[in-house]
């Protein structure tokens, strides 16, 4: 009933000249294709977690053939998160992302915004200090080289990790398969 729900509202809100696009959030490949196979107003941009240690190939190699615009929120690896389990691994702090901060004379954040731009995708970084916005800014300015990139890319043959946890959004007896996609145990893996 989601898709359903989701189709409705946002021809309403073409029809009504309130909206130009519609986008959708969370959904893996087997939901956006369902949601594209009967779509009547197709969904402009999926707005997924993604980073280096969540990068969702699949995901955006379907979306750019579809022609949706994968947005990447948590691009940082959201190093605001105040509890972070022990001995979880931080992307922002991961030594590939680190050298080529260093070699690039960047910061990490940088360096991660980079990467995502790089792959066609767009960011949205949170950030409320004005040096921090600045900074996310400038890193549109500089692309990252192709071996920079490379290097970057290998971390998440390391290490895949979600930040983002399915269970504030899931619905009573939802599993977080169920929420994100069936690559959800794939991407999670350690």
């Amino acid at each position: 009933y989601t898709m359903f729900y989701v189709d409705i509202h946002a021809l309403d809100l073409q029809r009504a000249g309130l909206a130009r696009s519609v986008g959708v959030s969370n959904m893996g490949v087997k939901g956006l294709r369902e949601l594209l196979d009967t779509a009547r107003v197709r969904p402009a941009v999926n707005q997924v977690e993604c980073h280096p240690y969540l990068p969702q190939w699949e995901l955006v190699r379907f979306c750019r053939e579809q022609g949706v615009v994968v947005s990447c929120y948590s691009p940082l690896g959201n190093p605001g998160r105040t509890k972070r389990p022990a001995g979880e691994p931080a992307v922002w702090e991961d030594p590939a992302v680190l050298a080529v901060a260093r070699r690039t004379n960047s910061t990490a954040a940088q360096v991660l915004l980079r990467w995502a731009l790089a792959r066609g995708t767009s960011v949205i970084p949170k950030s409320v200090t004005e040096a921090r916005l600045l900074e996310n800014l400038l890193a549109a300015q500089k692309p990252l080289g192709l071996a920079d990139w490379r290097e970057v890319s290998a971390a998440g043959e390391r290490v895949s990790i979600r930040y983002g946890k399915a269970d504030r959004f899931l619905r009573e007896g939802q599993a977080p398969e169920d929420f994100w996609s069936e690559s959800y145990a794939s991407d999670t893996a350690a």
